[in-house]
């Protein structure tokens, strides 16, 4: 591994790799970079992590990668690429978009089957590895490619256990987000695209997690950084060069005040699950923690959700709801479109039956919706 990132840095910027044919898309210089550096990194029989926020193209990059691969009879052939069950449409729009002639297939429902493989594009979903592992890993695949990477964070999941047993002459992790919580969500990636490079869980922890994530030892973070550098490509939309057309993200955070329901019913909560948190341990303890802070969540998002009501009244009961029409009020009239996220599908639900109320147009989209539902909702 040393010897091959030595390699790496030495000529990551000596070797320029041309336009692949069939790509009908002008690759920006970032991402004729990040194209350069997976070439790179794959034809050494490596694999990486490319980390770029979300919409600056890792899409098209790695297509770009699978179409320079198809050069060479020893990189050429199929590749898989895991994604969540709602990014499948967006990936057969950009192949077909940006490799017309590409062949791409979705294993994906009940007639899915790998027979008859050209060298183009199988898209499936991280579900659907669970389902039928057996038959994803009876071939070895020439490039593996997992986005939205942070799924296997836990190594030790089915999911994970799973995309480990594929076998493939090259992996690629896809994510805007390789530390999510832990750093350990770092190392549970690249010991997938790299495995040996960090070496294992328990020694990851020791030698890094303490020192970089406990202590805050900048030195300790540096030298970590040196190490995954050549595993991993991270750029942010912020970073100079790299898209300049793009506005800066702002993020402003708005302090709203708990309605009285809401203040009643998080001191009765606060109070009733301190004292039982006083009176236990261990595991108890821990599990109604959780339990307390997921209830004040629910009740600061809206009493309704907290109280599991299915069609009660919902204005003016929550701070949040009314800041929220507050913000509508000023966007909608300029002819914008708000994308609201909330981790509960139940809430989601309460919020687009309000919005619905008000006469406001609204798609909900959840997990629980049919993959053909999902594609519909997102090209809408």
């Amino acid at each position: 591994l040393a010897d091959a990132a030595r390699r790496l840095a030495d000529g990551g910027t000596a070797d320029p790799v041309p336009a692949p044919a069939g790509l009908t898309a002008t690759l920006r210089d970032y991402q004729r970079h990040g194209l350069r550096w997976l070439a790179r990194l794959t034809a050494l029989g490596l694999g990486g992590c490319l980390a770029d926020d979300m919409g600056l193209g890792k899409t098209v990059t790695l297509i770009a990668l699978h179409l320079h691969r198809q050069g060479d009879p020893a990189t050429a052939g199929p590749t898989l690429v895991l994604c969540p069950a709602s990014l499948l449409g967006n990936w057969e729009r950009e192949i077909r978009r940006f490799a017309p002639d590409t062949p791409v297939r979705r294993f994906h429902g009940p007639d899915r089957h790998l027979d008859d493989l050209e060298g183009g594009f199988v898209l499936t979903t991280w579900a659907t590895l669970r389902r039928d592992a057996t038959r994803l890993a009876a071939r070895r695949w020439p490039l593996l490619v997992a986005d939205e990477a942070q799924h296997v964070k836990n190594p030790h999941s089915e999911t994970a256990t799973a995309l480990r047993a594929i076998p493939a002459a090259a992996r690629v992790a896809l994510t805007g987000t390789p530390v999510e919580n832990d750093l350990t969500d770092l190392w549970a990636i690249l010991d997938w695209t790299t495995p040996g490079l960090l070496g294992t869980l328990s020694e990851f922890r020791a030698r890094w997690v303490r020192p970089v994530q406990t202590d805050r030892d900048p030195d300790a973070g540096r030298d970590l950084a040196r190490l995954v550098g050549p595993f991993l490509l991270r750029r942010r939309k912020s970073d100079p060069g790299v898209a300049p057309e793009l506005p800066g993200k702002t993020e402003t955070d708005l302090p709203v005040a708990l309605t009285a329901e809401q203040a009643a019913l998080y001191q009765a909560c606060v109070t009733e699950l301190l004292d039982l948190i006083a009176g236990t341990d261990g595991f108890a303890r821990h599990g109604l923690v959780v339990k307390l802070l997921t209830a004040l969540k629910q009740i600061c998002n809206h009493p309704a959700q907290y109280l599991r009501q299915t069609a009660p009244p919902l204005a003016g009961r929550s701070g949040k709801l009314d800041l929220l029409d507050e913000l509508l009020d000023t966007i909608l009239p300029a002819g914008s479109a708000v994308l609201v996220f909330t981790q509960y599908v139940a809430m989601a639900r309460l919020l687009h039956r309000h919005l619905t109320d008000r006469g406001v147009g609204a798609l909900l989209l959840h997990g629980g919706l049919p993959v053909a539902t999902r594609d519909d909702l997102v090209r809408r």
